[in-house]
């Protein structure tokens, strides 16, 4: 529910969809479509305040490292709120194994060719808009 609520910036269907994200790749770990890591920003970011580190590493060894370990922190990363809490427990029903916000929009997605070009829109938007 912390993860949910740290990587949402939108309403209760985001939230549900998040949750959809974290719990297929969970439950289908050697998919071919999400794999074993969780590889959520909002670890990161966690561990960057817990421990003073200035600049985004997906490297940092650190139990909360979701790029580097299986499964969930040992703990959580924040205060959920009451919404985030109940998408943790009741996830949207879909094949959603990524997802990425420009901060605006949050982008799902069921396969990585998908999840890339997302990616790769958003890059191209950033780009254009520096």
């Amino acid at each position: 529910a912390s993860i949910i609520e740290k990587e949402s910036i939108g309403d209760d269907t985001e939230r549900k969809n998040i949750s959809s994200v974290i719990h297929n790749r969970l439950e289908r770990p050697n998919s071919e479509k999400g794999g074993r890591l969780l590889q959520l920003c909002s670890s990161i970011n966690y561990i960057m305040v817990h421990d003073g580190i200035s600049k985004f590493d997906t490297t940092i060894e650190s139990p909360y490292n979701t790029y580097i370990h299986e499964g969930l922190p040992p703990g959580p990363i924040s205060n959920p709120s009451a919404t985030a809490m109940l998408a943790a427990l009741n996830p949207s029903k879909n094949g959603y194994y990524f997802f990425v916000s420009d901060g605006r929009k949050t982008y799902f997605s069921a396969d990585i060719y998908t999840h890339n070009y997302y990616l790769n829109m958003i890059r191209s938007q950033n780009e254009e808009s520096n």
